[in-house]
C-alpha cells in the first residue's frame, strides 16, 4: 500500500505577528527535553462516507487562525553560543501536507491498531528536526474509504505533552468556530534565579562527548551502533484490571498507616518496571533506574497562571533500586518508592532544577538521568491529557497512536495513553518498545499477563460486526458494553 504526497503548504498566521515581538529565550526546562518532534497520528472515521468529510481547506484555514493565538509555532529556533535555544516569531510558518493513501480505516482497525503496522509516512518530516525546520508540521492523509489519518508533529523543545494535546484541541475548536482560552506564552516565569540548586537532581546528567581519536588512514572507521531487532506493541489495562493493580500497589500496611497511597499511575509504572526488568534477565546486584514524567503546572505557586502555559513544564520523578530488591519485594515496594519521589517534586524542587540547568555551561550536553539501551526504564504518562477531545466538526478520533519512526529504536520507553474516546471508562493503553527477545519473555510473565492485555477486539464485538443487526443495536450496545470492552468504539 502507498501514501502519496499531493502538496506541501506553508501556513502562516491569518493575522501577521507583530514584528516588534522580541525573540523568546527558551526556559531551562525546555532545554532538558530531547530535541525531537512529539508525534502522534489520529484516526478519524468517515462513518457516513461523505465526500466532504474533514475537508483539507477547513484544516488549512483553521490552522491559520490557530497560529494567531499560538504565533510561536509559526516561528523558528536559533541556537545560542552556549547551546541554549531562542525562538524567533518571524511567521516563517507551519507545514501542512495534503496526502492520499490506499490504506483504509478498517485495515488499521483489523490490525488492532498495532503500532508496527502504522506507517510513519502518515506523519510529516522526520523524527529529529533540523535547523530551520518548522516547529509545527501536520499531514492530512485521506484514506481510500474517505476517513482521515491526521499526523501531527510539534518540536519538543517548545512544548510538552500537555501543550501538544491542548494545541491539537485548540486547532479543532478553531475549525468549529469556537473561542479559545488564550495561551500563556511568557517563559520568563520559568527563568532561573541564579541561586545554587537546593535539591539533588538525579533526573538529569551532563554527558560530554569524548574527543575524536586520530586514526591511521588504513584503519577502518568504527562501525555505527546498530540496534538489535525491536518490537513495539500496544497493551490495555481495563477498569477492573486497574482497580486490582492499584490495590496490589497499596498492600503495604506501613504505607497505609502513614497515608502514602500509591496512585494508579504509580501502580502501572511499578508493574512495567518489574516486568521488563525481569524479562531483561539482569544480575541481581545491577542498579536500575525508573524515570517517569509529571506535569509541573499544578506544583508551582502560580498554578492558576500556568494552567494555560504553552511550553515545557515537565519534571522527571526518578527512583533507583537493585534488581534483587525490585523483584524479590512486592509490587508495593517500587510503587511506594515512586510515590515518595513524586511527592518530592515541590515548587522548591522545580525552581532548584531550573538553577541546576543554568549552571551547565554547554546546554547541548544535558541528558536524562536514564539510559536508552542500558538497564534503565522510562515512562511518559500522557493519559490525563485531552487526547480524544479534538473534534474538527466531524466527531472525535477513534484511535490515537504514537509513531514508530523508521530507523529509530527506543528500548524500554513507554507511552501511557487514554484507552479511547470514552475517557476513564476505556481504561488505559500503553505502547512499549523492547528488544524482540525481551518482549517475548515479558509476554510470558505471569504478573504482567494478569493485568495487561494486548489491544484487541473482544469476541463479542468482533462477532457483532458481522451481524446484520449490528447497526440497529450499536447505540444501545455501546452504552451497555463500553465498561467491559476497552477497545470498543
Amino acid at each position: 500500500m502507498a501514501i502519496e504526497i499531493k502538496e506541501n503548504y506553508t501556513v502562516k498566521p491569518a493575522i501577521p505577528t507583530d514584528p516588534a515581538i522580541k525573540p523568546i529565550r527558551l526556559s531551562n526546562n525546555d532545554l532538558t527535553m530531547p530535541r525531537i518532534y512529539i508525534s502522534f497520528i489520529y484516526f478519524f472515521k468517515n462513518k457516513t462516507q461523505s465526500p466532504e468529510f474533514m475537508p483539507f481547506n477547513l484544516l488549512y484555514s483553521s490552522l491559520q487562525d490557530l497560529l494567531v493565538d499560538y504565533y510561536p509555532l509559526a516561528g523558528r529556533l536559533l541556537s545560542l553560543p552556549n547551546g541554549a535555544l531562542e525562538l524567533v516569531s518571524n511567521d516563517a510558518g507551519a507545514l501542512l501536507v495534503d496526502a492520499a493513501s490506499d490504506f483504509t480505516f478498517e485495515y488499521f482497525r483489523a490490525t488492532n491498531w498495532d503500532p508496527m503496522s502504522i506507517p510513519a509516512a502518515l506523519a510529516p518530516k522526520n523524527y529529529i528536526p533540523k535547523p530551520g525546520d518548522p516547529l509545527f508540521a501536520a499531514q492530512v492523509t485521506r484514506l481510500a474509504c474517505g476517513s482521515i489519518a491526521l499526523g501531527v508533529n510539534m518540536d519538543h523543545s517548545v512544548c510538552d505533552g500537555h501543550s501538544y494535546f491542548t494545541v491539537v484541541d485548540a486547532w479543532s475548536r478553531k475549525a468549529r468556530g469556537l473561542e479559545l482560552e488564550k495561551p500563556f506564552l511568557d517563559r520568563e516565569v520559568l527563568r532561573a534565579t541564579g541561586e545554587a540548586p537546593t535539591h539533588e537532581h538525579p533526573e538529569y546528567k551532563v554527558e560530554i562527548p569524548a574527543p575524536a581519536q586520530p586514526r591511521e588512514s588504513n584503519t577502518p572507521a568504527p562501525a555505527p551502533f546498530v540496534p538489535p531487532p525491536m518490537t513495539r506493541k500496544a497493551f490495555v489495562l481495563s477498569i477492573d484490571d486497574l482497580k486490582e493493580l492499584k490495590a496490589a500497589a497499596n498492600a503495604d500496611e506501613e504505607a497505609k498507616r502513614l497515608g502514602n497511597w500509591a496512585s494508579t499511575g504509580d501502580a502501572i509504572a511499578a508493574l512495567l518496571f518489574r516486568s521488563v526488568t525481569k524479562a531483561k534477565g539482569l544480575d541481581g546486584d545491577t542498579k536500575v533506574i525508573l524515570g517517569t514524567t509529571l506535569d509541573g503546572r499544578e506544583r508551582l505557586e502560580n498554578k492558576e497562571q500556568l494552567k494555560n502555559y504553552f511550553g515545557n513544564l515537565v519534571l522527571f520523578p526518578t527512583i533507583q533500586t537493585s534488581v534483587s530488591s525490585l523483584l524479590a519485594l512486592p509490587l508495593s515496594y517500587s510503587a511506594q518508592l515512586l510515590r515518595a519521589s513524586n511527592q518530592g517534586i515541590t515548587a522548591s524542587c522545580i525552581r532548584s532544577s531550573l538553577n541546576w540547568v543554568e549552571r551547565v555551561p554547554d546546554k547541548t550536553t544535558l541528558r536524562p538521568g536514564f539510559d536508552v539501551f542500558g538497564p534503565d526504564f522510562s515512562i511518559s504518562n500522557v493519559s490525563g491529557f485531552p487526547i480524544y477531545k479534538a473534534d474538527f466538526g466531524y466527531g472525535v478520533s477513534t484511535k490515537c497512536r504514537s509513531i514508530k519512526w523508521n530507523g529509530t529504536a527506543f528500548d524500554r520507553m513507554v507511552f501511557l495513553l487514554a484507552g479511547g474516546p470514552n475517557g476513564k471508562e476505556s481504561g488505559v493503553e500503553f505502547v512499549i518498545e523492547l528488544e524482540t527477545k525481551v518482549m517475548e519473555k515479558m509476554l510470558m510473565d505471569e504478573e504482567f499477563s494478569k493485568f495487561a492485555k494486548i489491544v484487541t477486539e473482544c469476541d463479542r464485538c468482533a462477532k457483532l460486526k458481522f451481524s446484520t443487526a449490528f447497526k440497529i443495536v450499536t447505540t444501545l450496545f455501546q452504552h451497555l458494553h463500553t465498561k467491559k470492552c476497552a477497545f470498543y468504539t
